[in-house]
């Protein structure tokens, strides 16, 4: 039957605040309380499932206690939001066209209301679905569990979510916030997308890789049902969405997805409150002024005078230097000592990586206030129930400090900001397909990312953004940074390609995405995929080796590893490896004075087997055999959240290879995939062919008396400069004809003709730097 008058239009959340005083002094104090009951949904087990099945087998969410009274107060609430006044223009868009753009400013609602709005006007199916794609695991989370509790039921009733490792999902779902690489494998699996009316891609203004490839797979779905639309079970519409976004672009890549008709543009004003903003050279006045009123002539005074001078310098300056920690700290205390006695208001603070985050966490942690303050980090590489903690109420009598990365842009609330301090930079891939180098650089953000950072200040009362750039430096950003597309290796991307698309070239395909990347990066990513065997040479098709990895969420190389553990008998260790390559480095980055002791530590745990490879399986299997003792991990500088990452990531990538085709004929394939999972040679002989032709050799030289430091020699005669970190690294001997193998590389910073690696950054040696000697 066509039409279903779903749920009652119940109401919004205390996700997006509206301008009426007297609904937000009656919501206020609802926030804890419902956000509680978020929290309990949100850290149950999850049912597994196939995406979106409806047959019978997924136990039903738990019952949920009406609350008529707090039901009241939230839909007061919701009718005041920007998007829920616009709700019928919207659902008329939507209904008569294929696609639809909006663009909603920061708290406007968007987000959490228009899945709803959609679902709950009746226009579709009733056993239909909205999938609403999202960048990143926590916001389809969150945003799923504030939408469940904003309809006053659990989430997995008529709306859930489903990310790595966890489907929150039933056969009564209709609302579906997935990641969009989610999106992309059921895509892979059912490319008619068949029972699924609708798909709201969000924050499309990120431009990541997967987002410009759902949102081409998108668009050519739309044409092809227009052309024949008896081809197609279900007729699907499209939805694209965000807060900052190049609408003229859009319009143009959708043009003709309606027929005649032009791209219908939705915009939405926000319901910011007022932020105010300052820069680094407000910063360093107030940090002087504290300084000189506390007599203080260290270091810091003169850092700050230093800072200042140069404070208007060349936007060209390395980005590596560009955030100056200590600056950070003593923002983040004289903020917590001066400007707020209220620990109820939370500072966040944006960082590059995980790298600075863990230096500015030991520095705080050693500040004067560490006592007084909730630290968190907040990194795609934590665990779901980590990210979480972001969102709960620090202890009482602390102030909580999140140090993030861009992970916290967009699509996320913590509802307690009220101060955030902007590094100023964003983490992105660089990739020269000539040279065959990929690395993963801090630059400078766009205005669309500062406007984002501003905004998580202004989402639920007045608040201050800090910029750590100059005025000068801020305005001179570009409006939005390049697309990663244009700038990363595509190897996953093709392989996506030659399964969803098998009868078109790679090429081809690509030449049809918004910014197509260049020629020579879609060749090498091709050339590659054939020399190791996924591709045919001539039809480019996809042989069984393709279609295997084809089903494997890591990179090709990775897949190609896990295959060959399997045949001979080292999935078990080789599977802990290529976990361990998939996330951050297990090691953590120790400070100055634990540098020689953390250095000590993995060359005793080495033992002279001279690989990294192998660290990484010695401190997982004697974390496993300690009982994952977090005391441990510690005692190897190893950090116990990212183990445990490592170990749900292995458990998944096992199954997948023990179910994948190229085993079917293997008897017990479990017990035969490992059965030489001692063998420490077959280990190696797998890294090493599942990753030739990158070979390297080592020189050591005399750095200070019984210290030998390497230079890595590569097989393009550069020369790379290992940074700390590796077993290999600072030797008391040096290590004669040792063969390296090198993937990711990063330009030296004072050399174009030198590549230097970071130990955050190597594979291996350097975590991106593979041993496999």
């Amino acid at each position: 039957m066509e039409g279903y008058q779903g749920a009652q239009l119940l109401p919004d959340f205390f996700l997006e605040k509206s301008n009426i005083d007297p609904v937000m002094e009656t919501l206020l104090p609802l926030q804890k309380v419902m956000y509680k009951d978020l929290q309990i949904e949100a850290n149950k087990q999850p049912q597994r499932k196939a995406f979106h099945s409806t047959k019978p087998g997924f136990t039903s969410p738990p019952p949920h206690t009406k609350n008529a009274q707090k039901m009241e107060q939230v839909r007061q609430f919701r009718t005041g939001l920007p998007t829920y006044k616009r709700r019928d223009e919207i659902v008329s868009c939507v209904k008569e066209n294929d696609v639809t753009i909006i663009c909603g400013d920061t708290g406007c609602g968007k987000t959490t209301q228009i899945p709803q709005l959609l679902y709950d006007s009746g226009i579709f199916p009733r056993n239909d679905s909205i999938i609403c794609t999202q960048p990143r695991r926590i916001s389809a989370l969150s945003v799923a569990n504030r939408v469940a509790a904003e309809r006053d039921e659990a989430c997995g009733d008529s709306c859930g979510y489903v990310i790595r490792f966890e489907n929150m999902t039933s056969p009564q779902t209709r609302i579906i916030y997935a990641t969009t690489g989610i999106l992309l494998r059921r895509l892979h699996t059912e490319p008619d997308l068949c029972g699924v009316s609708c798909v709201v891609v969000d924050e499309v203004h990120e431009r990541d890789v997967e987002t410009d490839f759902c949102l081409l797979l998108l668009r050519d779905r739309l044409r092809e049902q227009r052309e024949d639309p008896s081809r197609f079970a279900t007729k699907l519409k499209v939805v694209v969405m965000s807060a900052t976004i190049q609408i003229e672009t859009l319009e143009r890549y959708f043009d003709g997805c309606n027929g005649g008709s032009p791209v219908p543009i939705v915009r939405i004003p926000g319901t910011l409150f007022p932020v105010e903003e300052y820069f680094l050279e407000d910063v360093l006045t107030w940090l002087e002024k504290s300084t000189d009123s506390a007599s203080d002539t260290s270091e810091s005074a003169s850092l700050y005078n230093e800072l200042k001078s140069s404070v208007f310098s060349n936007v060209e300056r390395d980005a590596e230097y560009m955030i100056p920690f200590e600056v950070v700290v003593d923002l983040i205390v004289h903020i917590h000592q001066e400007y707020s006695r209220n620990h109820s208001e939370s500072i966040l603070v944006f960082l590059p990586g995980w790298a600075a985050i863990s230096r500015v966490m030991k520095m705080l942690q050693n500040s004067s206030v560490s006592r007084q303050l909730s630290i968190l980090p907040l990194h795609s590489s934590l665990t779901t129930r980590e990210q979480q903690r972001v969102f709960d109420a620090p202890p009482r009598g602390y102030r909580k400090i999140v140090l993030a990365t861009s992970i916290a842009e967009t699509s996320i609330t913590i509802d307690d900001i009220v101060y955030v301090i902007d590094g100023g930079l964003v983490k992105g891939t660089s990739y020269d397909p000539l040279g065959n180098m990929s690395s993963l650089k801090a630059s400078l953000i766009s205005k669309a990312n500062g406007t984002q950072r501003r905004g998580r200040a202004g989402r639920c009362r007045a608040g201050v953004c800090v910029h750590l750039l100059s005025r000068e430096v801020y305005d001179a950003l570009p409006d939005f940074l390049q697309p990663d597309i244009v700038r990363s290796p595509l190897e996953e991307v093709c392989l996506q390609i030659k399964a969803i698309r098998p009868d078109e070239r790679c090429q081809h395909v690509l030449s049809r995405a918004m910014d197509a990347p260049p020629t020579t990066s879609v060749k090498f990513a091709v050339d590659f995929l054939t020399e190791m065997g996924a591709l045919t040479e001539k039809e480019e098709q996809l042989t069984n080796l393709g279609r295997a990895l084809a089903q494997l969420p890591v990179h090709p190389l990775l897949g190609k590893m896990l295959f060959a553990a399997a045949c001979l008998g080292v999935l078990e260790p080789v599977s802990t490896i290529a976990a361990g390559l998939s996330v951050k480095s297990v090691f953590v980055r120790p400070q100055v004075f634990e540098r020689d002791a953390a250095q000590e530590s993995i060359q005793r745990l080495d033992n002279g087997d001279l690989s990294d490879h192998l660290c990484v399986l010695k401190v997982y299997e004697g974390w496993v055999r300690s009982g994952r003792s977090v005391s441990y991990a510690q005692s190897h500088f190893a950090d116990s959240s990212t183990l445990r990452s490592l170990e749900r990531t292995k458990r998944q990538l096992t199954r997948y290879v023990l179910q994948s085709p190229l085993l079917r004929r293997v008897n017990n394939p479990e017990q035969m995939s490992s059965c030489h999972r001692n063998n420490t040679g077959l280990i190696r002989l797998v890294v090493l062919w599942s990753l030739y032709p990158r070979l390297a050799t080592t020189e050591y030289r005399a750095n200070r008396p019984g210290i030998q430091m390497p230079n890595i020699y590569c097989w393009d005669n550069k020369v790379c400069l290992m940074g700390g970190g590796s077993c290999l690294f600072k030797r008391k001997r040096g290590i004669s004809s040792t063969v390296l193998l090198l993937s990711t590389l990063s330009e030296c910073r004072w050399s174009p003709s030198l590549i230097f690696t970071r130990e955050q950054q190597c594979l291996l040696l350097t975590w991106r730097c593979v041993c496999a000697s």
